[in-house]
């Protein structure tokens, strides 16, 4: 979704992902797109510097593999979640931030709050916000700006198991507004972020979660 919104914005847009169905996907919808495992540094590093210089990079990729007590969590279980949703996102915008302009990445409210059952994703989002603030401090001078999109519920393949009848109703909430986001709602503030209105916003995290950092109780609420 967010490259058929840039793309339609005018971006000439190169998808990547490490799944050949998500990258055939993406070509079927007309955005060129590369199969590539961002916990490869080499393999990242080459097909960056085939596609640069770069205007932007949406670091969107992560992986959410499990819901465990972090006591029952694996060590090796753990490690993988950090590589490939913090490791491979600094690999990326790296390479990237030596060939483009702006820049941003993509967390999640686990990055603000603790999920139970999801200690290593959780610590890999909190990760990726002060990723977003450490290069937006050291890329500032380079007219270099990072911006981190921290999105609550949204209907993708990751979250479709949660997404029960009582969820589509609002009986089951994971946010005040009672619904979850259409990927096109944040492919639509990503876009934003590439605009030249947000050009005085660099190594923000911003939340869009239907409230969901609001609540109080916290989310899952049953009426």
């Amino acid at each position: 979704m967010r490259s058929r919104r840039l793309a339609a914005d005018g971006y000439d847009v190169h998808a990547i992902s490490r799944s050949a169905a998500d990258s055939e996907a993406a070509t079927a919808a007309g955005v060129p797109a590369t199969v590539c495992d961002v916990t490869r540094e080499d393999a990242v590093e080459q097909l960056i510097g085939r596609l640069g210089p770069l205007r932007v990079i949406v670091d969107a990729h992560g992986v959410y593999e499990h819901s465990l007590p972090a006591t029952d969590t694996e060590s090796d279980a753990f490690r993988r979640v950090l590589d490939i949703n913090v490791t491979g996102a600094f690999i990326a915008a790296r390479a990237a931030a030596r060939t483009m302009q702006p820049g941003g990445v993509i967390g999640s409210v686990n990055g603000l709050a603790g999920e139970p059952g999801a200690a290593a994703y959780n610590a890999s989002k909190a990760a990726v916000h002060s990723l977003t603030q450490t290069l937006a401090v050291e890329l500032a001078d380079r007219g270099i700006r990072v911006v981190c999109v921290a999105p609550g519920w949204v209907r993708t393949a990751m979250t479709e198991f949660a997404i029960d009848d009582d969820v589509r109703s609002g009986r089951r909430r994971f946010n005040p507004q009672g619904r979850v986001a259409e990927p096109d709602e944040i492919a639509a503030l990503v876009a934003w972020f590439c605009t030249s209105d947000a050009g005085f916003i660099t190594g923000s995290v911003i939340t869009i979660d239907g409230g969901q950092m609001a609540l109080m109780p916290p989310a899952w609420v049953v009426d």
